[in-house]
């Protein structure tokens, strides 16, 4: 446009106009511009000075593994809980050889013991059953033993119960006078199942000992009542 003395009185209106809408649109644009580069947003969402965090940065959420449930029961392996020669009239508790008071670890009454250092029914090895040739005890074994050495015990049953409530079956092979050393229960085959009964020859410090062998028959469950008589061990006297 042309600026003259004759449009000069209508030029402050038209300039005011100009000015006015050059102002709106100015607002308008800056209001844009600053919601598209986040002016004027807190500073805890983007810190000064640093670019916000594209999405890939973000580290994904990791969800750890369940935890193992807890078993129902803790099962614990069975243990010799009672031996049983019905043809010798033997029937015993039996407890841990561990049980025996110090310093010298003499038998005690009343049951039938396990050498912890052997197997126990069911594992590969030697059963170790030990009680002293007392009246209801292990007396019968040497009764007999002293009767053609013992002729008279090959094959005969032995029953061990487990307190897991199994019967294991052996039939006696070998019976053995004077025994001074572990041979027949070190010398089960590997992979076979042996069990050793042994009582004393004769008073305490007697060395020699009565030792009866009887291999593995067989195993069936049985009842917990069955397998677990109570057991009253006493220090013998």
């Amino acid at each position: 446009m042309k600026c003259s003395r004759a449009n000069r009185g209508r030029t402050p209106r038209m300039t005011g106009i100009v000015m006015a809408v050059l102002i709106v649109g100015t607002l308008a644009a800056c209001s844009a511009n600053a919601s598209s580069t986040g002016i004027g947003a807190p500073s805890s969402e983007v810190a000064a000075g640093t670019s916000a965090a594209s999405p890939s940065s973000v580290p994904a959420t990791v969800t750890p593994p369940p935890l193992p449930s807890a078993p129902e029961s803790l099962v614990f392996p069975g243990r010799a809980s009672r031996v049983v020669m019905p043809a010798m009239g033997i029937d015993l508790p039996v407890v841990s050889g561990d049980l025996a008071p110090p310093p010298d670890n003499f038998p005690l009454c009343n049951v039938a013991q396990y050498l912890t250092a052997y197997r126990q029914p069911g594992e590969p090895g030697s059963v170790y059953l030990y009680a002293h040739a007392r009246t209801g005890m292990f007396l019968p074994l040497l009764n007999a033993s002293m009767r053609a050495d013992g002729a008279e015990m090959i094959g005969m049953e032995v029953l061990v119960y487990t307190s897991d409530a199994e019967l294991y079956r052996y039939r006696v092979f070998e019976v053995e006078r004077h025994v001074l050393d572990y041979r027949l229960a070190n010398g089960t085959p590997p992979g076979e199942q042996r069990l050793i009964l042994q009582t004393s020859e004769g008073p305490r410090g007697t060395p020699g000992k009565l030792v009866v062998a009887a291999d593995f028959v067989d195993v069936t469950p049985t009842t917990p009542e069955e397998a677990n008589p109570p057991a009253v061990p006493v220090v013998c006297e």
